[in-house]
């Protein structure tokens, strides 16, 4: 389940190694603690002689500044700082897969699930990963270490200890399949809650124009509380299964410091070696819990790993029918969406460059068709012929976009390309644009509807100009008329060598086009 996690990358795997070894030496250093108190308690308190223990006292505190500076460095922070990368490598890969995926696979994908699983569980998961990697094999060395240190200064605690240790993984097992389907649910329960929240926040506009904000609310409310018990019962196995260990570990304790001291009224050991071996059995039990709550934890994450990999993997399926050529041809062709017709093909036919016109009227599905066309949507279904349509790299679909980034207007035009003198020049005689320097703010976004339009065409005709084919969805809305005449123009020239499908109720196009589709009847049929 790590597959798409492995560090592949040299700089990764050394910095790993590098993590590693930090780890189990700043482990074997707090042993100097414990030998320490051995010393001072057994040997240097009955010289009487208080310049040992002040000297004790103070290289005590110096190593004390060095493990824990060295701890904080180079274990938690260097930790942190891994982990952080880690998550945030996880994200890139997430966000590449899902800029990389087919249209149909995307369109299937669960955006609440997406969205939770790269901001949020993404940490969690590069967290369980480095913990399973790193801390896991350190803690288990550093665990054998300490009974090797406990056996030499007396073998029936260190025999005493190993025996106890098995009842640590009994208890990890516990209420094991019930966590594990607490952790199924309040994932899927969470994935609800944001898609919900989503929804209402992209909607806003629109639930208040409706004075539906309650109905909206409660429905959240629905959700949320239903992921709330769901959280709860969580929460409670999670608890469960962490507290355990530490009431296991604070009982052998005690069982082990009763040992101790009867071992030191028969003069079996010393009463320095007590407090020696109390401060070691404390490090030891700590690295046994670490033990099993990475283990709990790894079993915490894996539904998160299972969900990484399914992104990462997800591929839809369903295919659109057709095939891809060097033209657009459609006959005997049903659209639909979700089984539900649309609308019928009999014969849609693009061959020659020229203005075509598709005109109908609103929810006929005639956007919907261009987006089966461009494999944004899954919604054609042939006949006895075979369809055809052009590939991606001879068409191009200019829609409404909401696509701006915090830039200059000319660099949301070119999108990393060097602006073109010529291309400039001929769009501000169209557009009459004098705002290319302006700087675009998104939160709220500082663009009229017909300057954001205006953007939108330059950007389409810019990246599509050496395309044989235009699909143009409503591309006059929002603009004032010197800007529609001139629009108008540059599409009818652009016509002599290309293929333009216009989707408008514009008049102004049913005077110019060549030919003419309309949609009446659940029928697409030539005017």
């Amino acid at each position: 389940m790590y597959d798409s996690l492995k560090p592949y990358t040299k700089s990764m795997k050394r910095t790993f190694l590098f993590l590693f070894i930090t780890h189990l030496v700043g482990k074997i250093m707090m042993l100097y603690f414990p030998l320490a108190t051995e010393m001072l308690v057994d040997h240097i308190i009955i010289t009487q002689k208080l310049n040992l223990i002040i000297l004790w006292g103070v290289i005590s505190i110096f190593i004390a500044i060095l493990v824990y500076g060295f701890n904080f460095y180079f274990i938690e922070y260097l930790g942190d700082k891994c982990c952080t990368i880690l998550a945030n490598d996880i994200r890139k890969k997430l966000i590449s897969k899902i800029l990389n995926m087919s249209s149909g696979a995307f369109n299937k994908l669960d955006k609440g699930m997406v969205f939770n699983t790269a901001i949020s569980e993404t940490n969690i998961a590069a967290v369980a990963f480095f913990n399973n990697k790193i801390l896991l094999s350190t803690t288990i060395i550093q665990t054998a270490i300490y009974i090797i240190v406990l056996g030499v200064v007396n073998l029936q605690i260190a025999i005493i200890t190993i025996m106890i240790i098995p009842i640590f993984i009994i208890f990890s097992k516990l209420n094991q399949q019930d966590f594990n389907k607490s952790i199924e649910k309040e994932r899927n329960d969470i994935d609800n809650v944001v898609k919900c929240f989503n929804n209402i926040v992209d909607n806003k506009k629109a639930i208040t124009m409706i004075k539906k904000e309650n109905f909206f609310l409660n429905r959240f409310s629905v959700i949320l509380d239903k992921w709330g018990g769901t959280r709860i019962r969580y929460n409670f196995f999670y608890t469960f299964l962490k507290i355990l260990p530490r009431l296991l570990d604070q009982s052998t304790l005690i069982l082990l410091y009763c040992i101790g001291a009867v071992m030191v009224m028969y003069n079996k050991i010393s009463f320095g070696e007590l407090i020696m071996m109390s401060q070691i059995i404390v490090f030891l039990f700590q690295e046994i819990t670490s033990i099993v709550s990475v283990r709990i934890d790894l079993k915490n994450a894996k539904p998160l790993f299972n969900r990484i990999n399914y992104i990462l993997k997800f591929e839809s399926s369903e295919e659109n029918d057709y095939k891809y050529g060097n033209q657009l041809e459609l006959s005997d062709t049903e659209v639909y969406v979700e089984d539900n017709k649309l609308f019928y093909v009999d014969n849609f036919v693009i061959k020659t460059p020229n203005l075509y016109l598709i005109n109908a009227e609103n929810g006929c599905g005639k956007s919907y068709f261009m987006n089966c066309i461009m494999g944004f949507s899954s919604g054609i279904r042939s006949g006895k012929n075979q369809n055809i349509v052009p590939t991606t790299e001879n068409i191009g679909m200019m829609a409404k976009t909401d696509l701006f980034i915090e830039d200059k207007v000319i660099n949301n035009i070119f999108i990393d390309e060097d602006p073109d003198d010529s291309f400039i020049k001929e769009m501000i005689e169209i557009f009459n644009m004098d705002f290319l320097n302006k700087i675009i703010t998104l939160s709220p976004i500082n663009l009229s509807l017909g300057q954001q339009q205006k953007i939108s065409l330059c950007r389409f005709f810019w990246f599509n100009r050496n395309k044989e084919y235009w699909i143009l969805d409503e591309p006059l809305v929002n603009l004032d008329m010197e800007c529609i005449t001139n629009v108008i123009k540059y599409i009818k020239n652009q016509s002599i060598e290309k293929k333009i499908i216009v989707i408008s109720h514009d008049e102004y196009f049913e005077n110019i086009s060549n030919e003419r589709y309309v949609i009446k009847n659940k029928l697409l049929m030539k005017y």
